[in-house]
């Protein structure tokens, strides 16, 4: 499990030394998690639950581990360019989210508070300044 081992400590490195008001480790967690098929997407999300379901789909769903970790590194780099440059459709797709959350009665609070932020014009115009040190961070951490 190197690949997964590499990226978690890479997630946490990031965590530790980029540290943007737009892009918590938590909301990163949240989508990778959601798009990985997580189904009980609790509060309390951590490295390690993103690692259990990791090593649950290697081992268990016969995922490719490099594979994995690759699409999730494409995904990490994705949110991280939704939020600078595609913000309208990050709205939709929080959006969206929210009430397929609501329709199945799960907490959809995550969505909500992205939502929040994203229609904020202060969180708008305060992305921007920090789009050279997440994409510094972006090619230091996860550069492996």
């Amino acid at each position: 499990m190197s690949w997964t081992n590499t990226f978690i400590e890479s997630l946490k490195e990031w965590d530790e030394h980029c540290n943007p008001k737009d892009a918590t480790l938590k909301d990163v967690l949240f989508f990778l998690s959601y798009n990985i098929g997580e189904k009980f997407l609790q509060e309390d999300l951590t490295v390690e639950s993103l690692k259990k379901r990791i090593i649950y789909l290697v081992n268990e769903e016969s995922f490719e581990e490099k594979f994995l970790i690759d699409s999730l590194i494409h995904e990490t780099t994705a949110i991280f360019k939704k939020r600078i440059n595609e913000l309208g459709e990050g709205i939709i797709r929080n959006e969206r989210g929210k009430e397929t959350f609501e329709k199945n009665g799960q907490d959809a609070s995550n969505f909500e508070r992205q939502l929040s932020k994203m229609k904020n014009m202060q969180y708008i115009y305060g992305r921007e300044s920090t789009r050279c040190l997440e994409y510094y961070c972006k090619s230091k951490v996860f550069s492996f």
